[in-house]
């Protein structure tokens, strides 16, 4: 929505960060994780947890192909029918907590900040996934955070 999210916007709240490999076409299954992430945020949106998927690729930073890109994450999130925001990074985001594509891992990355701005939640890769059990190490360390605020 071409909307900028500012750190001033989330200061003093629980966010959950989730960084994929934004690659415009074709929309393949399983679009990572994010069906499962939809579902825990709205699980969880009741204790003011802010959730956004971070769509990272080099290409944001040139203004001639970005039109294009926005346009592909847009349709990705009707796609899917998500309830968070999708914010686009051009790998300046990811590098600031650790992108660990330079140390030869893939990206998804998933960070819980806590409500001081601080790490409480580190995770490089897919999560292992029981269907009736989501992602459920991603909601442990949110429920924890929950618990200490």
């Amino acid at each position: 929505d071409n909307k900028v999210i500012s750190s001033k916007d989330l200061a003093g709240k629980i966010v959950v960060l989730h960084f994929w490999d934004y690659d415009s076409e074709p929309l393949t299954e399983p679009y990572g994780q994010v069906g499962y992430l939809d579902f825990l945020s709205n699980k969880r949106k009741r204790y003011g947890i802010e959730v956004i998927g971070v769509a990272t690729n080099e290409s944001f930073a040139d203004p001639a192909k970005t039109t294009g890109a926005l346009r592909s994450v847009r349709k990705l999130r009707e796609f899917m029918n998500l309830g968070y925001p999708i914010a686009t990074d051009d790998g300046t985001l990811v590098a600031k907590f650790g992108d660990p594509r330079k140390l030869g891992a893939k990206l998804p990355l998933w960070v819980v900040i806590d409500p001081e701005g601080k790490i409480a939640h580190y995770h490089v890769g897919f999560y292992a996934i029981k269907p009736d059990e989501g992602l459920r190490p991603l909601d442990e360390a949110v429920m924890k955070q929950i618990k200490t605020k």
